[in-house]
């Protein structure tokens, strides 16, 4: 069962890179759809996502696909963003065991306890996003280019 599952993800991937989506819009979805993945707020990893739909030229199901294969990366990153914010903001480092155990124990609480350190994490990952993101669209336009069928070969 597990390669038959498998087989219908590559299907599926395949179905993307081949429909009608340009490699830049591809390209574009995937950045964005891993920079809003590792947004600093577990959880809410969709609403950056959800407002970049609204700007960007992206395809909202791949930016989704994309942000929830991200969240071993987000889980892996959220606090890395906070220190990060609270050495640029100035801000008293939190306790990070007493932040991992709320979030895994209560996260709503464990927000509105941590919401300082959480919004200067937040304004870390601002700063990171565009730079995170061009330098993730250009390799992959790059391979989506060259992965997309040329029409004027089919028959």
């Amino acid at each position: 069962m597990g390669t038959r599952r498998m087989f219908d993800i590559k299907n599926k991937i395949k179905s993307i890179v081949t429909s009608g989506a340009s490699p830049t819009t591809l390209a574009l979805s995937i950045a964005i759809g891993i920079t809003c993945g590792v947004f600093p707020i577990p959880g809410l990893t969709s609403v950056p996502c959800v407002v970049a739909t609204f700007f960007l030229p992206v395809n909202i199901a791949i930016v989704l696909t994309v942000n929830y294969l991200c969240t071993p990366l987000n889980l892996a990153t959220f606090l890395l963003f906070i220190r990060w914010g609270e050495t640029i903001t100035g801000t008293p480092p939190a306790s990070l065991e007493e932040l991992t155990t709320a979030l895994s124990t209560n996260v709503i609480g464990a927000v509105q306890t941590f919401a300082i350190s959480l919004a200067v994490g937040a304004i870390a990952w601002l700063l990171f996003v565009p730079f995170a993101t061009l330098a993730l669209f250009l390799p992959i336009r790059l391979v989506a280019t060259l992965l997309k069928p040329n029409k004027s070969n089919k028959d």
